[in-house]
């Protein structure tokens, strides 16, 4: 400003201080600030949580807070809010550090690393020494049963749609931590029971001075090798054999040379007679990376769906108060009107991919396999979404981390809450990919797989091969693909939500079908 002889009214954002305690009212407070916020912005609230378990979820929360609690005991109580005990969703995330991780390799660890699959806890890894141990069936950890721990580390899963399950499988096998409630900064000593009987006293130890553990998680396994890959590739073709070729595509934020570098790396390969597409890694990215890729798979154009966004206000919102990124006097969803007898306020998708037309010089013909995972998110569950909606493909592996029926994300709220300073990243719009529910895509789920590969202790501590993309290999050689299409009119249902053109002229025909059947019944009577 003085450049133009005015005086500057800019003043510096002062130091946040985070308190070491909050006093019963402050954190009372802060934690209702976050509550009104959660139904006030978040569309999806009362997808992921019914009144009843908000209310008994306000209620156990609040009584930790009736006296001083420490900081890093409210961040928990806040953490808690975003995982399954609540409001948990992939793009609805804690912004503010983790108070409990360690710093600079603080960190102790026991001789002994525990998993669960299903109803099984077991030990998965072991220090040198206790390595005669792995895989022992765990019955009780510190005298809780390891039903009660398997159910509670269920709870402490975070980033996750609606009732999505793959995530919370492969967590439960690898995310030891969670087992101790990620409290690794202090020296422990814990009481493992086996099924057989025997007992093991655990003392723990500062990470790397207790030896190597059994197995060692290293690069020799698949899933780590493809992690590191997927880091600084974001793709890449791979041929398999004379009729099969494998695309790998770990993010869908591409440019416009990457993909067309990518559709004529396609173009390449239409002779031959499969397609392996590995989506595992893919956490999402450009939908117009994504549509384009699309177009040169579809035969004709795509399945016309009814897809639309919908917010909870189009005025502004209270909690803007809090928010780091909105003030009150903005009003981010002034084009989206309301619809009669319907919640909330609704517009055209920001996620469309109605109408997509195939590309005019690149198609592949050829069966499509497409491998997924809980790791496949956002675009890359769009993306086999659309090729098993329009009956142009399958999937094999596991369940998409985001659901297939919706996703909630596009903008968002940065809440700060005034006391503690935790800042919570809170999403604003809920887009619909799809409104029709069936045993293929039941709502709440994720993108299940045609073929399922449950999640088993191999694959993710000792195989040096692919197992799903193994899998997939098989069922080439086996020539199983596409069966009967699940989204023939038949036995499909309807979301309630608003009702377009489409909706509205199937209503008018089951009008005239009720009126003719009642005028045939009037004659029979006759």
């Amino acid at each position: 400003m003085a450049p133009f002889g005015l005086e500057t009214t800019f003043v510096a954002p002062g130091e946040i201080v985070i308190p070491d305690v909050l006093t019963a009212e402050e954190a009372q407070e802060d934690f209702n600030i976050l509550m009104d916020a959660y139904v006030e912005l978040f569309p999806s609230f009362y997808d992921i949580v019914t009144p009843e378990q908000f209310e008994e979820f306000k209620k156990t929360s609040l009584a930790k807070l009736q006296s001083d609690i420490s900081y890093k005991d409210f961040w928990n109580v806040i953490w808690s809010s975003t995982s399954t005990e609540l409001a948990h969703d992939s793009h609805l995330s804690l912004l503010t550090p983790n108070p409990w991780e360690p710093v600079d390799g603080d960190e102790y660890k026991g001789n002994l690393l525990l998993g669960a699959i299903e109803d099984s806890l077991f030990v998965t890894q072991a220090l040198e020494g206790a390595e005669h141990l792995l895989g022992k069936k765990v019955d009780s950890l510190d005298n809780e049963s390891a039903s009660d721990v398997i159910r509670r580390i269920k709870g402490m899963t975070t980033g996750y749609d609606a009732g999505v399950r793959s995530k919370i499988d492969r967590l439960n096998l690898v995310a030891w931590n969670r087992i101790y409630h990620n409290r690794l900064t202090e020296p422990r000593t814990t009481r493992v029971k086996f099924s057989d009987g025997t007992e093991y006293i655990d003392v723990w130890q500062k990470s790397g001075r207790g030896g190597k553990y059994i197995p060692a998680l290293s690069y020799e396994v698949d899933y780590y090798k493809r992690m590191l890959q997927s880091y600084s590739k974001n793709w890449e073709f791979k041929d398999l054999n004379d009729s099969t070729v494998l695309l790998t595509v770990n993010t869908f934020t591409l440019n416009d040379v990457e993909v067309d570098d990518i559709v004529s790396k396609i173009g390449g390969n239409v002779q031959k007679e499969n397609m392996i597409i590995d989506l595992r890694l893919n956490p999402g990215g450009h939908v117009s990376a994504m549509n384009r890729l699309l177009s040169v798979f579809i035969d004709t154009t795509s399945v016309a769906l009814n897809q639309y966004a919908m917010v909870n206000s189009n005025a502004s919102y209270e909690s803007f108060k809090y928010s780091l990124n909105y003030d009150q006097s903005i009003a981010p969803f002034e084009g989206f009107k309301p619809i009669e007898g319907k919640k909330g306020f609704y517009s055209d998708s920001e996620y469309p991919v109605n109408d997509i037309v195939p590309d005019s010089l690149v198609h592949y013909p050829g069966k499509v396999y497409i491998l997924t995972s809980d790791q496949s998110c956002s675009a890359a569950t769009v993306f086999a979404s659309v090729l098993v909606r329009n009956h142009r493909a399958v999937t094999v592996g596991r369940e998409t981390g985001t659901a297939y029926h919706y996703v909630t994300a596009m903008k968002f709220a940065d809440i700060q809450l005034p006391n503690s300073k935790i800042q919570v990243h809170i999403p604003l719009v809920k887009e619909v990919f799809d409104d029709v529910v069936n045993e293929r895509v039941p709502y709440g789920r994720g993108l299940l797989p045609d073929y399922e590969v449950p999640v088993t202790y191999e694959e993710f501590f000792t195989a040096e091969n692919d197992i799903i993309l193994k899998k997939a290999i098989e069922l080439i050689a086996e020539g199983k693909y596409l069966g009967e299409d699940p989204f023939e009119v038949k036995g499909n249902a309807m979301l309630d939500k608003p009702s377009g053109r489409k909706s509205l002229y199937i209503y008018l025909l089951l009008g005239i079908l009720a009126v003719g059947g009642a005028v045939w019944v009037s004659r029979k009577k006759k």
